[in-house]
């Protein structure tokens, strides 16, 4: 069995690899900080580009020489930052794991309970990285995304029990679009935290509702260019026995190159029943974006569906029952657009079920998509949650803000259509393929749960909270788990 987790909040092991990885940031930070403000400069979002004047043109140029001035004075330095990262690269650990508690669960799981899993991509690049996706100011994004997570959750701060249900067993599944996440969601996984300085501010603010987070999840070497981790983060209000990261070594883009994308596995421990170990598993990924006609996303479905497996049996123990089996994240592919085929009908979607699928190819008539034109990103009618979850509950005007799920070459040019098939007046009229490119998911398996245990989703939601901080929708499913 998997040794468990061991708190931890240095990626590197004292010593000499700590004190290269550091002197290695030291001497990269000008030089990077002056790559990054000077592309910004470049990179205006929506907002900046319909806010220029001549003067701010001038400004702008004025700056952009200032910057590529200091990028080339602090070259010698930062190939010297570069040589000391790749030396450093292979003593780093692939995540850290910060907790409040160390001791385990030991309240009784009811017969009935409820479970909530939320994941949402929230897009924290560094900032000219950001500017790519129409968005800025990652630095504020990343305390407000923490801010609105602890907001959320504070009802239920200083509970640390599952949400017991007292529901009948023959009520309906509920779906909505929401404006906030519940305040019971028990394991929070996030993607797109791509760089250590946005992880270690939005753990500070996690920590304060999870007692459990485990981030700055990757690795530093050739197959990622020494460049960013995986972007993965899972914040649980649960303890942790055991967790894995793997990392997918076939991609491809240039946008895909510098980034430790993978699979972060964790089993988490619930509490207790019939004198048994309640536990639960939870993954989370981000699969290749933008692949083209190249089958990248089918290799890492396959990956993926092989690490899971070995991650169960090599943390399997003889007193435990598991209860529930997820994995979620941005899976970068829809149900429903001819171009993503291949990725929909992998065999992993027949292992975990997608409560939003209709059948392969279709999705129920109440999904929305998750994935969001980035030209309107800043548009007023999404400019808040609360706005945004009323503009997206109409059905004509889904595809404006959203995606059409009628992809059929995946490429970044799709992000940037300024409008879907159409935006039409009369709600029975819309298309039902408009804004339904349904990217990031939370499946779930029913075949390996223990004993007489049952587990049935209950509430879907799609979730706004996010707006104004990225470019996706996020998702939350609550599953009521319970006895044959």
């Amino acid at each position: 069995m998997k040794a468990r987790p061991v708190p931890c909040d240095r990626l590197y092991p004292a010593g000499l690899p700590a004190v290269i990885a550091g002197v290695s940031s030291v001497l990269l930070a000008p030089g990077v900080w002056a790559m990054d403000v000077l592309l910004s400069a470049y990179l205006l979002t929506t907002p900046e580009r319909q806010g220029r004047t001549a003067l701010l043109r001038l400004w702008t140029c004025l700056k952009i020489g200032a910057l590529l001035a200091m990028f080339l004075v602090c070259t010698p330095v930062s190939i010297i930052g570069a040589i000391l990262r790749m030396i450093s690269g292979p003593f780093r650990r692939p995540f850290l794991y910060q907790t409040t508690s160390s001791s385990t669960d030991t309240r009784t799981v009811n017969e009935t309970a409820d479970f909530t899993v939320a994941t949402a991509n929230v897009c924290l690049l560094p900032e000219s990285f950001s500017r790519f996706n129409n968005q800025r100011h990652t630095k504020w994004r990343v305390t407000e995304v923490g801010r609105r997570v602890v907001d959320s959750q504070k009802q239920q701060s200083d509970k640390r029990t599952l949400e017991t249900s007292s529901h009948g067993p023959n009520e309906e599944f509920l779906s909505s679009v929401d404006s906030t996440f519940p305040p019971n969601v028990d394991v929070f996984c996030f993607q797109e935290v791509f760089y250590s300085d946005v992880s270690r501010k939005l753990t500070k603010e996690l920590l304060k509702c999870y007692g459990h987070v485990i981030s700055d999840v990757g690795i530093c070497s050739f197959t990622n260019g020494w460049g960013l981790n995986s972007g993965l983060l899972i914040a649980s209000k649960h303890p942790i026995l055991a967790a894995d990261f793997k990392p997918f070594r076939v991609k491809t883009g240039k946008h895909e190159v510098i980034a430790a994308k993978g699979l972060l596995m964790v089993k988490i421990h619930l509490g207790t029943r019939d004198g048994r170990d309640v536990v639960g598993y939870v993954a989370t990924t981000h699969l290749q974006s933008y692949q083209g006609k190249q089958p990248i996303q089918t290799t890492q479905l396959t990956l993926m569906q092989t690490w899971l497996q070995e991650f169960r049996l090599s943390t399997k123990t003889g007193n435990e029952t598991v209860v529930i089996d997820v994995v979620c994240g941005d899976f970068n592919f829809d149900n429903m657009s001819p171009g993503y085929k291949a990725s929909w009908t992998h065999p992993l979607l027949d292992v975990y079920q997608d409560v939003c699928s209709l059948q392969k190819g279709r999705d129920k008539p109440w999904t929305i998509g998750t994935e969001m034109r980035q030209v309107v990103l800043h548009d007023e009618a999404i400019s808040t949650p609360e706005r945004m979850a009323s503009t997206l509950r109409q059905r004509h005007l889904q595809g404006r803000y959203l995606l059409d799920a009628t992809i059929q070459n995946p490429t970044i040019d799709m992000v940037w259509e300024e409008e879907g098939e159409a935006v039409r007046q009369d709600e029975g009229d819309v298309p039902e393929t408009s804004g339904r490119v349904r990217v990031d998911k939370v499946l779930y398996r029913t075949d390996s749960l223990g004993g007489e245990c049952t587990v049935t989703p209950v509430r879907y939601r799609s979730v706004t909270h996010f707006a104004g901080l990225t470019d996706h929708v996020s998702v939350c499913l609550t599953f009521r788990m319970g006895r044959k």
